[in-house]
């Protein structure tokens, strides 16, 4: 089995480097590679490198995979909330067959939470691409290639793929949105006020994994609590429980379905 291994490690490691720079991850030379000039006000002050940017070590490479792959959950859990509205919008739609407008309260609510998650994933999703760059940079690196065996070659092949699917579902998604909602909804204000998530109907594959990072909205001047990631307007929660409270967070968490919005004009957690 070994022997069969490393044709498999040295063929992933040459798809890593031919994935080095992907079309959504690209900087231009100079963005890249500038500086700024001798003796400028910007110049930085202290010249010392870090080692890990120099010579990555294998913990190196293992913490960024880590990293990678919570980013990763996190935006995927983003989407998922957005993708959700984006459809309940557009069978609204179909349903009342007739244009959306600024005094129908019930799309001015999708297009209020779907213009706030947009926002959130393209952040999330910048987060991911910004740390896929940093694993394609790391592993094969000359420091921690030699170490990186075929199942880590693997999960960092699959985490890149994920990392180009996010990417590509936030670019549809937010032509998507410009042509079908703010196409109509433009003009309307952002009103939200808390509101029940929308649940997936369909069974869910027994290693499906999508439940345990939830999306939602936060409206007004509180926060989620537990904290979870925020994005703007969007906090990622762990396991889908939260509440709605303030820097003490002494509210009792509940649990959520994608894209609720929490707030203050019902009771905290009681969005589901």
């Amino acid at each position: 089995m070994r022997a069969a291994a490393a044709p498999v490690a040295a063929l992933t490691l040459t798809l890593l480097a031919t994935m080095a720079a992907p079309s959504w991850a690209r900087q231009s030379a100079a963005e890249a590679t500038a500086d700024p000039p001798t003796g400028s006000a910007n110049a930085p002050t202290d010249l010392r490198l870090d080692p890990a940017r120099i010579a990555p070590s294998f913990d190196d490479a293992q913490v960024a995979l880590e990293r990678l792959d919570w980013l990763l959950a996190v935006g995927e859990a983003t989407a998922t909330a957005l993708f959700r509205t984006h459809n309940r919008y557009a069978t609204d739609r179909a349903e009342l067959n007739r244009p959306p407008h600024c005094d129908d309260l019930r799309s001015l609510d999708l297009a209020s939470r779907a213009r706030l998650l947009g926002a959130g994933l393209r952040d999330a999703a910048q987060a991911a691409r910004t740390q896929a760059r940093r694993v394609e940079r790391v592993l094969p690196a000359p420091t921690v290639r030699p170490l990186v065996d075929a199942q880590m070659e693997f999960r960092a092949l699959r985490l890149l793929e994920r990392a180009e699917v996010l990417e590509r579902g936030y670019q549809e998604s937010a032509v998507w949105h410009s042509r079908f909602v703010e196409a109509a909804m433009r003009r309307c204000p952002t009103v939200l006020e808390p509101a029940p998530g929308f649940d997936d109907p369909s069974p869910r594959a027994p290693d499906d994994t999508s439940s345990a990072q939830v999306a939602v909205v936060v409206a007004g001047p509180g926060k989620a609590c537990p904290p979870g990631v925020r994005f703007g307007s969007v906090a990622v929660v762990p396991a889908g429980l939260v509440c709605y409270g303030d820097e003490a967070c002494d509210c009792e968490p509940a649990p959520v379905f994608p894209a609720a919005v929490i707030g203050a004009m019902k009771k905290a957690g009681s969005a589901r």
